[in-house]
Parts: structure tokens; sequence; C-alpha cells
């Protein structure tokens, strides 16, 4: 069988392969696929959505594949007329909802107070921090007041809940008001909680706000796209492009199906109850948006009734789609994934593998439950040589609460930039016991006010093996665990601001239900960090009950450049193998060391690994 597609410039004579161009129907070959049969893309731009239902076997798996210059799209551009509103600003009737606007492929930012450009999206500046008299309910700050416009109407995002951020519409304010009302919910934790000055931050979206260059409002009852573009230009001479089809490729029931050789701009690829299926060598830009920027949250339909995830686990579902695999024995690997304003990934179910992928500028609102890799589902998963740059979430990497993971080889950096609390990488519970952390650099958690931790076992965490990481410039600790039972060795830890590795002896004094005595059974050992069993509110400062043997402190000239990132020491530093029960070094006869390198090991290669 050979099957011609209408921009192939060759034909197959394997009646396994199926040579398809931009023009032709996608869906009907993917719902012709046999096992064993591959669809090869041409290049081009495709804006068609496909779904999948199939299923090979190990035998003769199904294929979906594509090359350089193979682009699922989902951004439409817009020939429309444009009227001048007023001078600079410009409006036009649309026919579909506008989510995301992109002039000349950048980003235009929805109409925002206060003003914001896409390239100072990780400016703290440009977001105002609530006054003493705020409440649940009404935030007050005196910049309000001076801003001279009403935002009834309009929508606020509010990180009024720590590691929890919220879009509410404003009900209530005027012009010259130092304070605005929103809807709250009786069952929230946040009745009871206090809003000390300056904790909580927020910004606001809407018409109201619309007076900078490079902003953009859309008016769902009227549809009006109202554009101030960039300065002194015509959008008529300008290329417009709005979101219109957030999934490119939806796979569901599926089993032994590659996907490979695609990049997704203003869209993305979900995967939803597969096994033994791949995900890989994909580019992903802009794949998810606020479902409503300038009204409430309103997820897709299908998400709704979408398997678990910590966001809707969390009540919130600020966004319209999630890059996402659900189901079991699935491989992820060679994925770069920039500029989504939810998490990077989402997957969940057992056994899954998550390697060599890169996810930058990442939920830069931090909104709902902050996570910049959503694993909180995924039970067992291992994840190696991963690079998270510049996440919004409080915590980076979200491990399951349950199963025995596997982290390796992965550089996460500069997460927790819009909340407070968290670390960038973060499991707890007793049902995560055996979870592994190990080989990895984790550094510049900056929470915005409070909390910011490199890596931590949150409450009720047993047995965790952390070793071999070098963990740095963190907004409160490097190393945390509270529970018992732990091994933390051979770490790198220095700049962390209040301490480098806690193992504290007494659980925190709201936390009634852990162990009260902490940490008995936990050993700490070759570590080149401080080490302390005490909270920094605790006095005197005391060690950990369990075992804390050959730590100390860093100092940093002892290594070698940690500006080109080589933390391996200048001279050898003895450790002890304190009694354990594994190899605390590699599997060759090298002396026990501390630290996480060698002095004359090979410079380890960390984090995304880019191929060509």
């Amino acid at each position: 069988m050979v099957i011609f597609g209408a921009h192939s410039t060759s034909f197959a004579f394997d009646d396994r392969i199926i040579s398809l161009g931009p023009g032709d129907d996608l869906q009907q070959s993917v719902d012709n696929l046999a096992p064993g049969q591959t669809i090869q893309l041409a290049p081009g731009r495709y804006y068609q959505s496909i779904v999948i239902h199939k299923k090979g076997t190990p035998e003769k798996p199904i294929r979906i594949l594509g090359g350089k210059g193979v682009v699922f799209c989902g951004l439409n551009e817009l020939k429309l007329e444009w009227n001048e509103i007023r001078r600079g600003v410009f409006q036009t009737k649309v026919t579909q909802p506008v989510r995301q606007l992109f002039v000349n492929q950048v980003m235009m930012t929805p109409a925002r107070w206060p003003n914001m450009s896409w390239n100072e999206r990780w400016e703290n500046s440009k977001w105002p921090k609530a006054e003493a008299d705020s409440n649940y309910g009404t935030l007050v700050d005196s910049n309000l007041a001076s801003s001279n416009l009403d935002f009834t109407g309009c929508v606020a995002i509010l990180n009024i809940g720590s590691w929890q951020t919220f879009r509410r519409v404003i009900t209530k304010h005027q012009k010259g008001r130092d304070r605005f009302n929103y809807k709250t919910d009786p069952n929230s934790r946040l009745v009871k909680a206090s809003h000390p000055a300056e904790i909580d931050r927020y910004c606001i979206y809407g018409e109201a706000a619309l007076d900078a260059p490079e902003e953009w409002f859309y008016d769902d009852k009227s549809q009006a796209l109202t554009l101030y573009p960039p300065e002194g230009r015509n959008p008529r001479q300008l290329m417009i492009e709005s979101k219109g089809n957030p999934t490119g490729i939806l796979c569901q029931d599926c089993a032994y199906l590659t996907i490979s050789g695609i990049q997704f701009r203003g869209t993305t690829v979900r995967m939803k109850n597969i096994n033994h299926c791949q995900l890989e060598n994909i580019q992903i830009e802009f794949g998810s948006a606020i479902s409503n920027p300038f009204g409430p949250n309103t997820p897709l339909s299908d998400e709704l009734k979408s398997s678990f995830n910590a966001r809707k686990w969390f009540g919130e579902t600020s966004v319209d789609v999630l890059t996402e695999v659900f189901g079991h024995d699935n491989v992820i690997r060679n994925v770069v994934c920039k500029y989504s304003e939810g998490p990077g990934l989402t997957v969940g179910g057992k056994r899954n593998l998550i390697e060599n992928c890169l996810f930058q500028d990442i939920d830069w609102h931090g909104l709902d439950y902050g996570f910049g890799i959503d694993l909180l589902a995924a039970a067992p998963v291992t994840v190696r040589y991963v690079t998270l740059d510049h996440s919004g979430g409080s915590e980076g990497l979200r491990l399951a609460n349950h199963g025995a993971s596997l982290v390796e080889f992965c550089h996460l950096h500069h997460c927790g930039l819009r909340q407070s609390d968290g670390a960038i990488i973060q499991t707890s519970g007793a049902s995560s016991s055996g979870t592994e952390i190990r080989y990895n650099w984790v550094h510049d958690h900056e929470a915005f006010h409070w909390g910011g931790n490199g890596i931590r076992g949150d409450d009720g965490a047993r047995r965790l093996q952390i070793h071999h990481n070098v963990v740095w410039n963190c907004r409160e600790k490097g190393i945390v665990t509270k529970g018992d039972g732990h091994n933390i060795y051979n770490n790198t830890c220095f700049n962390n601001s209040k301490i480098d590795i806690l193992v504290p002896r007494n659980r925190l004094p709201q936390k009634t239900n852990e162990l009260v005595k902490q940490n008995i059974n936990t050993r700490v050992f070759n570590n080149l960090s401080g080490v302390s069993g005490s909270w920094y509110w605790e006095n005197p400062k005391l060690p950990p009950y369990g075992l804390s043997e050959n730590n100390r402190a860093l100092v940093l000239s002892e290594l070698r450049d940690i500006r080109s990132f080589d933390f391996r020491p200048t001279k050898r530093m003895n450790g002890t193998d304190a009694g354990q029960d594994k190899p605390t070094a590699n599997s060759s006869n090298r002396p026990i060391s501390m630290g996480a390198y060698d002095f004359d090991q090979p410079k380890p290669a960390v984090g995304y690994q880019r191929r060509n």
C-alpha cells in the first residue's frame, strides 16, 4: 500500500509508513491506523487538532513522527479592520474569545495594573504588597487610591495563601479608594488566617488598566478586542495572532504509541489513560494559558472530568489545559517546554520516566497551588537530567506523597518566584518512604516573603535518601527533613539564608499530628554543610537527635569555581561510612569523602543536555 500526502515530495514503499502534510486530513488517517504503522509528517504548520484512540503492541507500536519544521500551531492570525478609538488605541470585533495575544510573535500583556511588559514578568516590583488592614475578602493598599481608577469588575490575582494563589473578580471598588473587595469561600482555611502587612501580594487585570503599549483587553459580552500596540505602530501593519486551539494532540486510551519530533506553539499535547507510550523530541511554547484572563475560571469541559491533578484537588483550575501525561510505564524524553502559564508538565500514574527535559519560564503568576512540575499523582516516578529554570509556584518539582521515587542529575533553580513557603524539590508523608534525591543542583528558591527551601521532606516524611546534592542560595533552608528515618549524606550546601541543613528535633507547634520528637533514627554525615536540629527561632541551638557525624560548614574557597558550577573540592576531604548499609561513594574502591564530589573525579553532567 502506498499513501501519498498532499504536500509530500516523495512516497514510501513501506506499507507501515503513511506520509502526510499540512493540507491532509490527519484525523482520518489517525482513525485508520493499525498496529505497526507510522505517520510521517512533512514540514509545515498544522492548524488541525487530532484525537488518538489507538493501541499498538510491544512488537508493533504506532508512531506519529515529525521532524525539523513540523509545527502544530494553536494561534490564528487576526486579519481584521481596526478602528482607532483613542490616540494609539485600536479596537475590532472578533468571532472567537481571545485568551492570549501575540504581535509579531511577541506576547502582549493583558491590560494590567501595575503595568508590566512581557519582559518584566519576573520583576517583584510589579506585584504590590497588601497593607496592614487587609483581611480575607478585602485587600488594602494606598497605591489603589492614587491610581485614580475604579477596578470594579476586574480580576485580581491574589497571592494571599502563601502556597496558594487565587483569581477573584473584584466586587467593590471606586476611584480614590484604598481597598477593594472580592468573593470569599466560607470553607477556606484563609477565613482564620492572619494577613500581616506586606506578606500578601497581588495584581489586577481588566479594562480599567488598559493604558500602556503592548496591552490588550477582550470583552466577552461585546466580542470587542482592544489593543494598545507597541509604541507608534498601527495594527494594520502588524501580524496579530490569537490563541484559538489549546490542544493540538489529545491521546486517550492508548498503548504502545510514540509521538516524536513535533513543535507545539500556542497549543500542547495531552495524554490521558495511556500505557507504555513515549513522548519525545518535543518543543512546546505557550502551551497553556489562563482560561479567561478577564473573568472567572472557566476550564475546558473535559478538564472538569479529568483524572486527578493537584489544581483540581485544591479547588482551583485557572489554566485552560495542562501539558499532561496520565497512565503507567510511559517515557517523557527530550521535551523542551517554555512559557507555560500553568505547570510545565503534569504527570500521573505509576513507573513513568521523565528524562532530559527543559522547563523554562513557567507559571509567572504562581497560579493556584503552585507547582513547576506537578508529579503529585505520579507514584513512583523517575526524574533525571531535568532542568527547571524560573518557575512562579512555591514548589518546583512536586513529588507524590506515596511511592519510592528517584530524582537524579537535575538542575532546578529560581523557583517560588510568585509565592511563599515551599521547596524546589518537595515530598511528604510516610508513604513516600524510600524516595531518593541524589546528584542534583538546587538553588535560588526566592519566595515572595517567607519560606523558600531547596529540598524538603515535609510533614510525616519517612526514610528519604538525600545525598550528593549541591544546594545553595535558598531564602531559608537548603535541606530540611521532618519525620524520621532519613539518610542525609555527602551534600554540599552554602549561602542558604537561615540554615543549610535542618534535621529538626521537634515538630512545629501547630502540627499536632506529627511526631513529638523528630528524626530520632535519622543519620546525617559527610556533609560539607552546617547541620542543626533546631528551628531558627529555637534556643539554645542543638544537634539532631539521631546520628550526626563528620559534618562541617563549607568555606567557599574550598571549591574550585562555583561560578562555573564546578563544586569539586580543591583537595581530598575524608569522610566516614557512619555505619551506612550501602556505599556512600561509587562502587570503586575510592576513599569515602565529604561533600557532593571527590576532588579528582570528572566534572559531572547535570540537568538538561541539549541534543543537536
